[in-house]
């Protein structure tokens, strides 16, 4: 696992290819609307295994409406 931290540079860089993310209390932090609760539910599980793949847990939030 590399435990290395981004730069500055680097994260303003992703961050102007990617403005569907934002930095908030330095978090990475996105808001997705989908289709319906199941979909979201299969997102999170997808995002999920990824992250334990990755010894990465992110904090996810899932909610309807």
């Amino acid at each position: 696992m590399n435990n290395d931290l981004i730069t500055q540079e680097a994260l303003n860089e992703w961050l102007s290819e990617h403005s569907d993310w934002q930095v908030r209390d330095g978090a990475l932090y996105r808001t997705m609307a989908l289709t319906n609760f199941s979909c979201a539910m299969h997102l999170a599980n997808q995002i999920a295994v990824l992250a334990e793949q990755q010894d990465h847990h992110p904090q996810l939030n899932v909610s309807w409406g």
